[in-house]
């Protein structure tokens, strides 16, 4: 499933930015400014979630940090900013067609009806994911302190708490629906509830971030290490052991 995915983000994506950006400055050269403006900024999306996709799965390098809360574990940067761009860049040119299109100005050919919707669909979930990544602070990140984990996962648009002593299991594979091709940190909570981050998009050793989740949730007496920095300390020695 990987080898699909990956020819899609780095095949197909590519081709059609390359396309969106050879038509858009056709139009632009032929006096279609602003239908060849959304083309080409569309464009730029598609390059920058190819770009976003490459980090992941060859530059994958987690990020942590503490604080008196606890500590975090987020993707490298780059894996942010490179989010932030290709999904600015999608809402913006939706929205230019949105709010052009009705009066005329844009003449981009359509597919029957389907592209003014498509193109509201990707304002409204763009902007709604954009001022959650803003507001969590990046795409996605795993959180541990000592009373409970935090999960926040950008492209679901999900952010889930969940107390330790609610935990049941810790897997790598969600606990209903398949998703092939992708590393998790599965967090089994009662009812048939779960809490999922997309390990990939943070680390190349998703193994170990289990592992590190798994450790103070089975020994809460270390818990305390995660507000100083020792917890911090462990998941890079990968010390997920009792000395």
């Amino acid at each position: 499933m990987k080898s699909v995915s990956n020819f899609a983000a780095f095949v197909l994506v590519p081709a059609c930015g390359v396309f969106f950006l050879w038509w858009g400055l056709a139009k632009i050269v032929d006096g279609g400014a602003l239908s060849g403006a959304i083309a080409s900024i569309f464009a730029l999306a598609a390059f920058g979630f190819s770009a976003q996709w490459a980090v992941m799965r060859f530059m994958a390098d987690p990020r942590g940090d503490f604080s008196s809360e606890g500590t975090t574990i987020r993707p490298r940067k780059l894996f942010d900013v490179l989010s932030l761009f290709w999904m600015g860049s999608a809402v913006l040119a939706a929205g230019l067609f949105v709010t052009f299109a009705p009066f005329g100005y844009v003449d981009i050919p359509t597919y029957r009806s389907s592209t003014p919707w498509m193109m509201v669909f990707i304002l409204v979930t763009g902007v709604a994911t954009l001022w959650r990544m803003i507001a969590h602070g990046g795409d996605c990140y795993l959180r541990l302190t000592p009373d409970r984990c935090e999960v926040w996962n950008g492209p679901w648009l999900a952010f889930r708490r969940a107390n330790w002593e609610d935990i049941e299991q810790i897997q790598d594979h969600p606990l209903r629906r398949k998703l092939r091709g992708r590393e998790l940190v599965v967090l089994a909570l009662p009812e048939g509830r779960s809490a999922t981050l997309l390990s990939d998009c943070v680390t190349d050793n998703s193994e170990a971030l289990r592992d590190w989740v798994r450790f103070y949730w089975q020994h809460p007496e270390y818990r305390d290490e995660l507000v100083d920095g020792r917890g911090l300390q462990r998941f890079d020695d990968q010390k997920f052991t009792v000395e």
